[in-house]
């Protein structure tokens, strides 16, 4: 009930805040990015469509296995690379930096407490799953439970999806390009919507892996980058210290802390995690993409690794921004990542993060368009249709794929209206009955 009081509230007057999202374009950004910039960034999707094209020409639509499983055959580091790609959206860009900007590194922990939930995937969860061949993760539960458990945890994986993931990553990547490149929410949102569901729903799921290895590449390239310009500039450790209150830099925050408490954070936040990594549909797919538990099991270290870097690349930078620029910072802090890339990059750079942000993005929003169609197509449409063919289900897959679409640009509004960090609205909405942004739960 509480829950749903929030969203009542936020959703009052979401017109008015739509406008005020357009209008609210810093005038100074405007022109930051060049020519060369626009270049960097063509020549990226240019080797995104090649890549897809390949994936759907070496693995293929053919059938539902091959597109939504990718034919069970997706190597370790396609599975892990797409762990790491389907987890770290513009959402962590944009949240994790606004959070750094706004209260420092403990945001972190969130990252790095996933790396020992990921072994604890591959090892617990992982030949479960693969042993019984499944699709999805309530099929799961059907035949290990019952269909009634299967029914309620549909539901609650395709709400989980939207609230949490779909829409608050378009949101994050429209504000991204609304601040860098001056468009306005809206336009920006369609953008993103055209670019990610051709490839999604062309493909399926090995051109997400696979587009989702190229993705990692640019978008670690692109934020160490980031981090090494602006340590540059800001003096170093000595000098971040210097410009920063020392709370900034505790991890261990006493029980009275709003947002981490460590009682919180060491019993809570694994429970949401174990939820968010060993159950939810979009990451279990990535490891269902193979038929050998061997296989997923090296994805899940090789993700577990990567996790370790969004402290020091997506934090610390937050952190960074708010140390040079505490005014435009202060203001918004969601915005404190795009300053830092239109402020301190040179051209040509600039073009590399707006590639690692779109990265980031289409990862992310790929990756749930896709589990979100499987979802739909083998559990609700396979059920009420037993005999429809391999084409069939396929077909339905894209379909859904363009409907989520849609529909996420209506709450779009909503999320714009949230009082809080754009991070701790993310774990506001995860399922867990009690809001982590006051218990870390």
């Amino acid at each position: 009930m509480l829950l749903l009081n929030r969203v009542a509230k936020l959703a009052q007057g979401s017109a008015e805040l739509a406008v005020g999202s357009a209008a609210a374009t810093l005038e100074s950004l405007q022109g930051a990015v060049s020519i060369g910039d626009w270049v960097v960034v063509s020549i990226y999707l240019i080797i995104l469509l090649v890549v897809t094209l390949y994936c759907n020409r070496a693995v293929g639509a053919k059938d539902a296995e091959h597109f939504f499983l990718g034919g069970r055959s997706m190597p370790w580091w396609a599975i892990g690379c797409s762990l790491f790609a389907s987890n770290v959206g513009t959402d962590h860009l944009v949240g994790l930096a606004g959070t750094g900007a706004s209260s420092g590194l403990a945001v972190g922990l969130y990252e790095w407490n996933a790396a020992f939930i990921l072994i604890v995937l591959g090892w617990c969860f992982v030949p479960r799953y693969l042993a019984y061949e499944i699709y999805t993760v309530p099929e799961y539960l059907e035949r290990r439970f019952s269909k009634g458990f299967r029914n309620f945890f549909l539901t609650l994986s395709l709400a989980s999806a939207f609230f949490t993931k779909i829409t608050v990553t378009l949101y994050a990547g429209a504000v991204v390009l609304v601040e860098v490149c001056g468009f306005n929410m809206w336009l920006s949102s369609v953008v993103l919507l055209v670019l990610t569901p051709m490839y999604t729903s062309f493909g399926g799921l090995a051109a997400v892996l696979y587009t989702e290895v190229l993705q990692v590449v640019v978008l670690l390239f692109g934020t160490c980058a980031l981090l090494f310009y602006g340590l540059d500039e800001v003096g170093g450790w000595p000098g971040l210290e210097a410009k920063l209150p020392a709370g900034y830099f505790h991890l261990v925050r006493p029980l009275s802390d709003p947002d981490f408490p460590w009682l919180g954070c060491l019993l809570g936040m694994p429970i949401n995690s174990i939820w968010y990594w060993c159950t939810d549909q979009v990451m279990v797919q990535r490891v269902l993409a193979t038929n050998r538990p061997a296989v997923a099991q090296r994805g899940c270290v090789l993700a577990a690794w990567l996790k370790i870097l969004p402290m020091y690349l997506m934090v610390l930078p937050g952190m960074i921004a708010m140390a040079l620029y505490p005014d435009e910072v202060s203001e918004d802090t969601d915005s404190a990542f795009a300053v830092l890339v239109v402020n301190l990059l040179p051209h040509g750079w600039k073009g590399v993060m707006i590639a690692a942000m779109l990265s980031s993005f289409m990862a992310a929003l790929a990756s749930c368009f896709n589990s979100c169609s499987t979802l739909f197509t083998m559990v609700v449409y396979r059920s009420h249709n037993p005999d429809a063919d391999e084409a069939q289900m396929v077909f339905v897959g894209r379909m859904f794929t363009l409907v989520v679409a849609v529909v996420s640009l209506l709450w779009l509004p909503v999320i714009a209206n949230n009082g809080d960090g754009l991070f701790l609205y993310i774990q506001n909405y995860r399922p867990s009955g009690v809001a982590p942004s006051r218990s870390c739960s």
